[in-house]
């Protein structure tokens, strides 16, 4: 390696990456990826499609539309549904359109649990 390509790579900054903001993937799953979910204070979690995530397992692992959905049921939200379970009893920040006149709230939108305070 030359003497300039030496310098070069010992004035660039050293990356770190923080184990919190490492996004983690289904592998097999990529073309049913829609973006992610980020929560205040909290790694962000990757968002996929149902639709399309149940038509991957339809083809990929040639299961009828109800075992696909069982999987997906069984395995993609089990996850999710474990971490739910810890939110139980904890406020909620979310967002609405409008309070309808028996006083509820229309179109709630989740923002956050509000474990920060």
């Amino acid at each position: 390696m030359s003497n300039q390509k030496k310098k070069k790579a010992k004035s660039e900054p050293a990356t770190t990456e923080d184990a919190d903001s490492i996004l983690l993937l289904y592998a097999g799953l990529e073309d049913a990826f829609i973006g992610t979910v980020e929560q205040y204070g909290r790694p962000p979690i990757a968002c996929y499609s149902k639709r399309i995530t149940i038509s991957i397992l339809e083809k990929e692992f040639r299961l009828s539309a109800r075992h696909a959905q069982e999987r997906y049921e069984f395995e993609y939200l089990q996850n999710n549904f474990e971490e739910m379970k810890t939110w139980v009893g904890k406020e909620a920040t979310f967002k609405y359109f409008e309070r309808t006149k028996a006083n509820s709230y229309r179109f709630p939108l989740f923002k956050a649990i509000r474990d920060y305070e």
